[in-house]
């Protein structure tokens, strides 16, 4: 039975105005409301009875069945209805730490997505770069002289009046005479430049990207 909606008019009933004839049909009228007030008790469309638990009881929220995810919201125009939690445009883009799209999203496949990092603007968005996260280096540089630190080099060896090379360090005879002293160090190195790894000991968690259906 819907919600009483007849207004009682009581003028007939207050003292100076009484009119006993038009007042039994209001005090009728009244008890009707009454009873279907009553009767309309832990109906959708009346007044919600409380469970145990002081609540009302989803099968008298509006049309629907209560649904994870979901919540009782205002329909312009008609009962409530149980709708989507997300309240998301469709199309919105959102990152989830997790390896499939959730429920009314659709994973982004991109190849060139894989193997990214994010970075945060106050702009507008975009995207860059060519080289995946986990095989990225640092830029390869070739150190100029004042670059490397202060430092001095032995020489390698002695050679006596007779012509014979001595090690430095080994036993020689001093009454053969060290005649001359090489400055020269056997040379090494190429010049050439060297890169350095930036992920492999990075601490990193895994993203998808998913858009609102």
């Amino acid at each position: 039975m819907a919600w009483p909606t007849d207004a009682i008019i009581t003028t007939d009933m207050d003292a100076g105005t009484d009119n006993p004839a038009n007042a039994r049909a209001e005090i009728k009228q009244m008890a009707d409301n009454v009873n279907d007030i009553m009767n309309s008790r832990a109906a959708a469309n009346g007044i919600a009875s409380l469970n145990s638990t002081g609540r009302v009881p989803t099968s008298q929220l509006g049309s629907g069945t209560a649904t994870a995810g979901y919540f009782l919201a205002a329909q312009s125009g008609s009962d409530p209805a149980w709708v989507a939690a997300s309240s998301f445009d469709a199309g919105t883009r959102l990152a989830f730490q997790q390896t499939s799209a959730p429920t009314g999203w659709t994973k982004d496949t991109t190849a060139a997505i894989n193997d990214s990092i994010l970075r945060l603007v106050t702009g507008t968005v975009s995207s860059g770069g060519s080289v995946g996260w986990s095989t990225a280096t640092v830029g390869a540089t070739t150190l100029a002289e004042s670059q490397i630190p202060s430092h001095t080099h032995a020489p390698r060896r002695y050679s006596t009046a007779g012509g014979t090379s001595v090690s430095v360090g080994a036993t020689a005879n001093v009454n053969a005479g060290l005649q001359t002293l090489n400055p020269n160090v056997t040379a090494t190195g190429g010049g050439g430049s060297h890169t350095h790894s930036v992920a492999d000991t990075c601490k990193y968690y895994d993203f998808i990207i998913a858009s609102k259906d």
